[in-house]
């Protein structure tokens, strides 16, 4: 996905199928959503876009990749 991408989706809000988190500090919320989604329609979260729609970024290392799949 490329910025312009996450840009274009942040600018549309989000919906029944997109949701965005603004840190992975709200992984557990995340993998909340993200079960919910499965069970529906499907869908995307997108860490590092405040709730608004502010694409904020995220730094990520090896150990938040970890964290957030054992979350999932």
């Amino acid at each position: 996905m490329t910025p312009y991408n996450i840009a274009a989706l942040a600018a549309g809000g989000e919906s029944e199928t997109l949701e965005f988190k603004k840190t992975t500090a709200e992984q557990q919320e995340a993998a909340k959503t993200v079960c919910a989604m499965l069970n529906n329609r499907g869908g995307m979260v997108i860490i590092g876009i405040s709730p608004n729609g502010d694409v904020t970024g995220q730094q990520i290392g090896n150990r938040t990749i970890e964290d957030l799949s054992a979350e999932l």
